[in-house]
């Protein structure tokens, strides 16, 4: 059985559509959304609404439009991304293909890279982050500024593993929400 918790846990990734009507057929686009939320996650090293209580009230503020905050020093394509991502109007949305290569393009266009920085400089960055709670380590979007092109391109490729098992875990969530929903 899940518990109450778990299922506002799965709140901030949720297709704002779904929180209004629970009928709302989870889609492609749905999935999109959750992805653009991911990517923000990624750049920011911490979860979504941290600071806020996961209910009622943050689902009906997420659907009234509600996002986080661009993290200050994100790379404009990156952040243009992740917000076309979590549009409220799904059809503004791209699709994952477009969002695959927009991710593709900047993982091989190194324009934002700081390239002369070495792996020391990166840890003495990320000792000065370490109070980040939930991060995916060195890849803060602060640190990437000091990362070499290499590393970058190692943390890009693994992105899509990190993606695909969130969303696995966040639909699970769902269908787990909607058997409980229909039970009732």
């Amino acid at each position: 059985m899940v518990s109450e918790s778990q299922l506002f846990d799965a709140i901030p990734y949720i297709d704002p559509h779904k929180l209004i009507d629970k009928n709302f057929s989870l889609n492609e686009r749905s999935d999109v959304y959750s992805i653009g939320v991911l990517l923000w996650e990624i750049s920011s090293g911490k979860r979504p609404f941290c600071d806020v209580l996961y209910d009622c009230n943050l689902a009906k503020k997420i659907s009234q439009g509600r996002r986080e905050e661009i993290v200050s020093g994100t790379p404009i394509e990156y952040s243009n991304l992740y917000t076309k991502c979590w549009n409220n109007k799904q059809n503004n949305r791209p699709t994952i293909k477009q969002v695959v290569e927009k991710l593709k393009e900047i993982k091989e266009n190194p324009i934002f890279i700081n390239v002369n920085k070495n792996l020391e400089n990166i840890t003495k960055e990320s000792n000065k982050h370490d109070d980040y709670e939930g991060c995916n380590v060195m890849f803060q979007i602060k640190i990437m500024k000091h990362a070499s092109h290499e590393l970058i391109l190692e943390r890009l490729s693994s992105l899509e593993l990190n993606l695909h098992d969130k969303l696995s875990n966040i639909r699970e969530k769902l269908k787990k929400d909607n058997d409980i929903m229909n039970d009732t």
